[in-house]
């Protein structure tokens, strides 16, 4: 019988898992599990050493989710046309020729004065001459036609949601030099605009120098 119950208690420690410390294997991996969490209280939780990594926006309680961010409306632009800004220059362009044609025919009046009562009188003929009544009445006519077309151009740019002060005051101004601001304005390219600008102030002081180098060679014919 004693040899029997010490076979037993040989199997019974040889089914018994491997101890350390008098515990078992089970109670060995439960102590160190949790002796490596009183290390690391963060390491059974992977969002809870960063607390606002599950929410990025909870970090800074004054950041704007970008959904939520607001965006001014702003009135679609509508493009504006050129017809009428086109007809403008064309008649700023035939006013200015038909300047310097005024100004050539007055001019001509200077050589045939020697007095400056001479003077007079050549001119009340001249403006009396059908050639100069016509220019006369023909520019009178593209001024106020220009002026139409320019309001129209202009209503067109405010409809685009353009700054128009700019634009009146180089129509009642600078009237040529209106449609560089225009190009400007609709962000265009100014080469031809620069050009047309450029050539109506050139007839314009062409068209002042022919008068007065005339007024001069009068001056002096009179003086001397």
């Amino acid at each position: 019988m004693e040899e029997m119950n010490q076979n037993n208690e040989e199997e019974v420690t040889e089914q018994r898992p491997s101890t350390k410390y008098g515990r078992t294997a089970y109670q060995q991996q439960m102590q160190e599990e949790q002796d490596s969490t009183e290390q690391n209280p963060y390491q059974g939780n992977p969002y809870q050493e960063n607390p606002y990594q599950g929410n990025p926006y909870q970090g800074n309680p004054y950041q704007q989710n970008p959904y939520q961010q607001y965006t001014p409306y702003e009135e679609p632009k509508k493009e504006a046309k050129n017809i009428f800004a086109n007809v403008a220059m064309a008649l700023v362009g035939a006013s200015s020729v038909i300047t310097f044609i005024l100004f050539v025919l007055t001019s001509n009046s200077y050589a045939y004065a020697e007095r400056l009562e001479d003077l007079f009188t050549i001119v009340e003929q001249l403006v009396m001459t059908p050639g100069y009544m016509v220019l006369s009445y023909l520019s009178d006519v593209i001024f106020w036609v220009t002026v139409v077309f320019l309001v129209l151009d202009i209503v067109q740019l405010s409809k685009a949601n353009c700054k128009i002060t700019g634009a009146i005051l180089f129509a009642i101004f600078l009237r040529p030099a209106y449609f560089i601001w225009r190009a400007h304005l609709l962000k265009k390219k100014k080469t031809v605009p620069i050009i047309f600008t450029v050539c109506c102030y050139l007839i314009s002081f062409a068209g002042v120098c022919v008068v007065f180098a005339k007024a001069m060679e009068m001056a002096m014919r009179i003086v001397y």
